[in-house]
């Protein structure tokens, strides 16, 4: 079987069960079953494939067929140009957060060192910073310790357990260390929705990631809340938020915080993405 011959039948198989873009993860698929990029299959469509790669990616397209996210599939998830451990301990990154990272390094200032990132995951964004930011001192919190797990081990694949310290805190950790930056991407969708959400996210991403309560705010009041005792003068924080969300968190904010700076920005979509809130 081909290249080509072995990239038909993953299309017809993704297509069949209603899997969107099947042409993109019939390629993206074999790409990890090869391990080579995806301009090497399309130079390369007569080459044959070997048993191995054959048998890995047969594997691959069942188990997408029955909607199991690509990411959890391969193992693996891309952020900010960074790869990690992908898997149901923790939320599936999202190109919109990258958004987040990228305002945090704008915003960053000489004299920041201290940053807390709430809801950490799989560690992303904490790592995303750490790798752009040698001075920064992340304390990365999250409630849940299979997420805590995850994060760990990508952390150590990228040796920054020196700049990032895992807590298992429901939102800030304990005691009164105060943070020059305080960062997060809190769950946000409604209670109610999350019924509805397709299979690849409602079924395989743990629901704690996903329901912000009954209006999708509530994290964003609770982090509100414990801003004035936790944010350094001056300070930013920085929050992911849903779609049409930006409004109500901007104006928690400037109850939490009267004497800010906030500023709302777009993502590529032109939904309003991050809430930014600097202190003087």
């Amino acid at each position: 079987m081909t290249i080509g011959e072995i990239l038909n039948y993953g299309f017809d198989h993704l297509s069949q069960a209603g899997i969107p873009e099947a042409v993109l993860e019939a390629e993206l698929l074999l790409e990890y079953a090869m391990d080579q990029e995806r301009i090497y299959l399309h130079l390369h469509r007569n080459q044959n494939v070997s048993e191995t790669v054959r048998e890995k990616y047969r594997s691959y397209i069942v188990d997408r067929c029955r909607h199991r996210p690509l990411q959890h599939v391969v193992g693996q998830a891309e952020f900010y140009g960074l790869k990690f451990k992908s898997d149901k301990r923790a939320l599936i990154p999202r190109p919109e957060t990258e958004i987040l990272v990228e305002e945090v390094l704008e915003q960053w200032q000489p004299g920041f060192h201290n940053v807390l990132d709430i809801g950490t995951g799989s560690g992303i964004i904490a790592i995303a910073l750490a790798k752009h930011l040698a001075s920064a001192r992340i304390t990365a919190t999250d409630q849940s310790p299979e997420a805590l797990e995850l994060a760990g081990i990508n952390i150590k694949s990228f040796g920054l357990e020196d700049n990032i310290h895992l807590v298992q805190a429901d939102l800030f950790p304990q005691g009164a260390e105060r943070f020059d930056c305080i960062v997060s991407n809190p769950p946000y969708i409604p209670s109610a929705q999350i019924a509805s959400l397709q299979p690849e996210v409602g079924l395989f991403e743990p629901a704690m990631s996903l329901d912000g309560g009954a209006d999708g705010l509530e994290f964003y009041r609770r982090i509100a809340g414990g801003l004035a005792g936790r944010l350094n003068r001056p300070g930013l924080v920085a929050l992911e938020v849903g779609m049409g969300q930006a409004e109500e968190v901007a104006e928690m904010m400037t109850r939490a915080l009267p004497a800010s700076e906030i500023s709302v920005t777009k993502d590529l979509a032109g939904v309003n993405r991050v809430v930014l809130v600097k202190m003087h």
